[in-house]
């Protein structure tokens, strides 16, 4: 038996679930919400008998290390010797080599602890007046010190080592640790930290093993530094704060990187506890992996200046090979000269909480990063956007997410060039594989079908709100499967609120990419067979849907794509709007002037028309803008 077949042994699954899951037991099972995605109705299951856990909903599968790991954001080795020590079960001894490798990491980490208590007290010590005046300048109390384990180094260069020598500790521990700057010709040995606000670093189980440290002089280069990589150090594999990040990040289903020490603390400060920061480098492949661990979409914070911009772009370029069906990234670029300690300290957590949730999807950063200072004028330079923003593309392995980024950028550029599908229906080049004769050719928008009693009742059941818009469109192609092989890639490109729906609606496109040639039943089958019978049933018995002409079964295909196209067309304007909202409201936040609060309203007021009942979807005219 192995070392993992005895933990399984000795730990029951479903304790160690629950803990994270309310679990019920249903038969031979537990079931409960599940703890990886946002779900109302339980979908997570967990067969103790088999040692697995399994959810319907999102997918995903695996053992109590597999929970432990997806959960606490650990690596195996990790979760591997926390189980351990909870089962009661003896790891293998390392080799000889390991076992000297292993001492040695120990040993470091104790100088490590006990310099983290030596800057803690001297921080408290009269000669830490300054350090004490900087924070509280800073807005940080004992009591923040105390949570985040501030210190202070004094800046005699040889308080550090002097400390250690009282203590009978050879000078050697210290280089070790990265204390120290090695001696220099004709120059002794100095302790590396000299007045400075001290940061102790540490690993994921809350060990110190490094620390960052603020300059107090004015003149004193570089105004931070950070312990040297050491043999319990490697920075890019680091995220300062993530030991008490973790479980905030993993309840929340969110983590936010911010730049620095100070940013993470003024963060936790106004009530977001799931913030880290990477150690004065851009984010490396490691750390956001660490990130994609704990959350699905970790959020970037950055500095609303030049430097700040340059860095969020350079993390976007560094995402896009490792973006994966539901692994991206979001940014909140904050008022320029100001980072989250200032906002906090000048108006409150409120305007910070704010911006936070306001955040940016990569594929806007990406978008107005091309965008930024661009002339348009000429169709040379319309086409070099269009070639930069594909280009950029080819660094997305995933052909998943590359399909979707390539859609939803065909359809901005079509927005802003003025290639709408309003005049002429969208045509995929991609078709689905079927006899041609029999199927009824879809035809373009009748702008004088007359809208009867029946359909005007249809949108008054159907009242406010994008979701009825979206589930339309979908029981529209249920009913009328050539809508895919006519509008594959406005399918692709439509901007879903709902899981479900963004479920279903990639099902759909499976299929079409499959070349299956199937009629209305035909598609509702084999959807049943992977799991949507229940989504399915529901949007088929909902009587204002079945009302709208184009879900009706034995509509004309003019009158299905006719009725289709104006409630695209509808969705499409009011994700429009809510983009150009979002753009509007991160305006405001970083400059408040009456311009931008009065672009902010009125984007809010077209917006709001949305609200009112549906109209034009139950025909063939395209629908127009709400504001038109």
């Amino acid at each position: 038996m192995t070392v993992q077949d005895e933990i399984r042994a000795r730990l029951s699954l479903a304790d160690i679930v629950g803990r994270k899951v309310r679990l019920v037991r249903k038969g031979r099972e537990y079931v409960g919400l599940c703890p990886f995605h946002n779900e109302k109705t339980p979908s997570f299951g967990v067969v103790e008998e088999k040692g697995f856990y399994h959810c319907f909903g999102c997918g995903a599968h695996g053992d109590l290390f597999t929970f432990v790991m997806e959960t606490e954001g650990l690596g195996f080795r990790e979760a591997l010797e926390r189980l351990a020590d909870e089962a009661g079960v003896a790891l293998p001894a390392p080799s000889a080599q390991g076992r000297e490798e292993a001492q040695a990491r120990s040993g470091v980490m104790d100088v490590l602890a006990e310099a983290a208590t030596f800057f803690a007290d001297e921080l408290r010590s009269p000669r830490g007046a300054e350090a004490r005046a900087y924070l509280k300048g800073r807005g940080l109390d004992s009591a923040v010190a105390t949570q985040f384990g501030l210190g202070y180094a004094p800046g005699t260069g040889t308080a550090v080592m002097q400390h250690f020598k009282a203590k009978g500790m050879p000078i050697e521990a210290l280089r070790e640790a990265g204390l120290l700057i090695r001696e220099e010709e004709g120059r002794e040995a100095r302790d590396l930290f000299r007045h400075r606000v001290m940061f102790p670093i540490r690993d994921a189980r809350g060990r110190v093993i490094a620390f960052g440290g603020r300059a107090l002089s004015p003149d004193a280069k570089p105004k931070y530094i950070n312990s040297p990589e050491t043999r319990v150090f490697d920075k890019g594999r680091t995220l300062y704060n993530l030991d008490k990040a973790r479980e905030p990040a993993h309840r929340a289903r969110e983590i936010i990187a911010a730049e620095g020490y100070l940013d993470v603390i003024a963060l936790t400060r106004a009530g977001i506890g799931q913030a880290v920061a990477p150690l004065g480098t851009a984010l490396t492949e490691t750390q956001l992996e660490m990130m994609w661990r704990i959350a699905p979409e970790p959020t970037l914070c950055f500095d609303g200046d030049a430097a700040g911009l340059r860095a969020a772009h350079r993390a976007a370029e560094r995402a896009l090979p490792l973006l994966k069906p539901g692994q991206s990234l979001r940014f909140v670029l904050l008022p320029e000269g100001r980072d989250p300690d200032d906002i906090l300290r000048d108006e409150g957590a409120e305007p910070l909480k704010s911006l936070v949730s306001e955040a940016m999807p990569l594929i806007d950063l990406l978008w107005t990063k091309e965008l930024a200072g661009v002339d348009l004028r000429t169709p040379e330079r319309r086409a070099g956007l269009e070639t930069r923003l594909f280009q950029m593309l080819d660094a997305i392995g995933d052909q998943t997410v590359k399909g979707h980024y390539r859609a939803d950028f065909k359809a901005r550029l079509d927005q802003l060039f003025g290639r709408g599908a309003r005049e002429t229906p969208v045509r995929s080049e991609r078709r689905w594989p079927r006899d041609a004769a029999a199927r009824p050719r879809p035809v373009g928008p009748d702008p004088v079908l007359a809208q009867n009693a029946l359909a005007r009742r249809a949108r008054q059941g159907l009242g406010s709100g994008g979701l009825a818009r979206e589930e339309a469109l979908l029981l529209g192609i249920l009913r009328h499967p050539f809508l895919l092989d006519a509008h594959y890639e406005a399918i692709q490109a439509i901007s879903l609120s709902g899981e479900a729906m963004t479920r279903l609606r990639d099902a759909l496109l499976g299929l079409a990419a499959e070349g299956l040639s199937l009629d209305s039943q035909g598609v509702c089958d084999h959807l049943a067979q992977r799991g949507f019978a229940e989504t399915i049933k529901r949007l088929m018995a909902q009587p204002a849907l079945a009302l709208l002409r184009f879900t009706q079964a034995d509509a004309s295909a003019k009158d299905v794509e006719g009725g289709w196209l104006a409630t695209l067309a509808r969705c499409q304007d009011e994700a429009l709007l809510r983009d150009e909202l979002r753009q509007a409201r991160g305006a405001w936040a970083r400059d408040p002037s009456e311009a931008n609060r009065a672009r902010m309203n009125d984007i809010e007021q077209r917006l709001s028309r949305f609200e009112r009942p549906m109209t034009g979807e139950a025909g063939t005219r395209a629908a127009a803008p709400p504001d038109a």
